[in-house]
């Protein structure tokens, strides 16, 4: 019975989702792409474990499932127009068109400078430390790295991903605003291949992302004659999936054999088999007759997230410790989600306490998003990181809301100090050139 209610309610999210997105088209802001975000993780998501997760789907009550489902469809839609109630100046700068836009106006010598800023940590962390994006080659874990790992390193590790989408996007901005030219395309397939090694999850988002660049300027993309595109991406990402999760841990073995494993369904199926869908957690927590932590949590996740330059003996303790701790639950890796994170901290008021968190991320991300159009770099890498914070769905909500404010700050104090000491050596270089001809035309 509980798979039908999944299975259902799923494709009914996902189906509303894209006429949507269909109806919004026109208008469509980074606003919209939260109800996409949604509609993908609780819906399309939701249709595909009830094939797979049958038998534990079995053992949970419907009525649970139905409660869960709703919540989240109640929260998206008061996000969503609570967010409509912004000024109509924050609603044109979030608009996406206008983004994109200002995306294709970034120079070639600008998208080769974020490519050198990412190899350089990359290849620190492959011949120090063993780690190439998620992949782990050496014997160091990931709960290691900040033990063993430089400060530098740690703190810079998560820029990374923001900075391969940075020079992603702008390059199919300028392809999809016939801007680019061949060195575009090469930046563009180099971003692609960089991003496959942090996983399924950011290369399907960012195919997405550049399927609606590419359409922006020309027709809709969620109209049914487009559909071969979405259908396309969906083929593209099982065949991803199917070489990534064989050679996950073997990324560097002259075994690899694409043409084996491009259609081996196995590690994919056992893959999704293992990882449960956003909404159990949820389940979880609605079932459970604990009481909400009532803002603990979130106190807790402000601690995690003061940088240990200031706090150097700080105890980072897990969310999803946190989680099992409170609510008895086994302490495995949750798939984690904005609504169960605001749901664990404050139950049923999460309906209302998750919207003005998001309201807040909107109107902040208008403002500095104005104050920041005339410096191409920084405003490129703002409104990305506000892009991987709507769009990359499942993961804890307050590390998410945090990280984006304590690397939002570190990326602006470090563009300026670069700035600021280009602007020296110009002015040191044209002062020097100066002087020169002032000797010359003396002698």
């Amino acid at each position: 019975m509980t798979s039908y209610v999944l299975g259902i309610m799923g494709f009914l999210i996902a189906v509303g989702t894209y006429y949507f997105c269909q109806k919004r088209w026109s208008k469509l802001s980074i606003m919209d792409l939260l109800v996409l975000s949604y509609g993908i993780s609780f819906g399309v998501y939701s249709v595909v474990e009830t094939f797979i997760q049958q038998n534990l789907l079995i053992q949970l009550d419907p009525m649970v499932m139905i409660m869960v489902m709703f919540h989240a469809v109640i929260s998206t839609i008061v996000i969503w127009m609570l967010l409509r109630l912004m000024h109509r100046k924050n609603q044109r700068v979030l608009g996406l068109r206008y983004i994109v836009q200002h995306w294709a106006k970034i120079s070639e010598s600008q998208q080769l400078l974020l490519l050198a800023a990412i190899i350089f940590p990359m290849a620190y962390g492959f011949f120090k430390i063993g780690i190439i994006g998620d992949l782990q080659l050496g014997i160091l874990g990931y709960g290691s790295i900040t033990e063993y790992a430089p400060y530098w390193y740690t703190s810079i590790r998560p820029l990374i991903p923001i900075f391969i989408y940075a020079v992603a996007l702008s390059a199919a901005a300028k392809i999809s605003y016939k801007r680019g030219n061949a060195l575009t395309w090469a930046m563009l397939l180099i971003a692609f291949l960089i991003c496959m090694i942090y996983g399924r999850r950011q290369i399907f988002y960012l195919i997405l992302l550049i399927g609606i660049i590419w359409y922006l300027p020309r027709n809709n993309l969620f109209r049914f004659r487009n559909l071969r595109f979405i259908i396309l991406l969906l083929s593209f990402l099982v065949i991803f999936s199917n070489i990534y999760q064989t050679y996950r841990k073997d990324i560097l073995s002259t075994s690899i054999n694409l043409v084996e494993s491009w259609d081996d369904l196995s590690a994919t199926m056992s893959n999704l088999e293992r990882r449960l869908g956003p909404w159990y957690l949820n389940y979880l927590i609605m079932e459970s007759d604990t009481m909400p932590m009532f803002g603990a949590f979130f106190l807790q996740t402000v601690r995690n997230a003061i940088p240990r330059v200031i706090w150097p003996g700080k105890v980072v303790y897990g969310e999803d410790l946190i989680l099992a701790d409170h609510y008895s639950l086994p302490p495995i890796d949750y798939p984690n989600n904005p609504f169960s994170t605001v749901m664990a901290d404050f139950g049923i008021l999460s309906i209302f306490v998750i919207p003005l968190f998001y309201l807040f991320v909107y109107i902040s991300a208008s403002y500095f998003l104005k104050k920041f159009r005339r410096f191409p770099i920084l405003y490129l890498l703002l409104s990305v990181m506000l892009l991987q914070f709507i769009m990359h769905f499942e993961t804890s909500f307050y590390a998410a809301f945090f990280g984006l404010y304590r690397y939002g700050t570190v990326i602006v104090i470090l563009y300026f100090i670069g700035w600021g000491l280009m602007k020296f050596f110009k002015l040191a270089a044209a002062t020097k050139l100066k002087n020169k001809k002032q000797i010359s035309l003396q002698e």
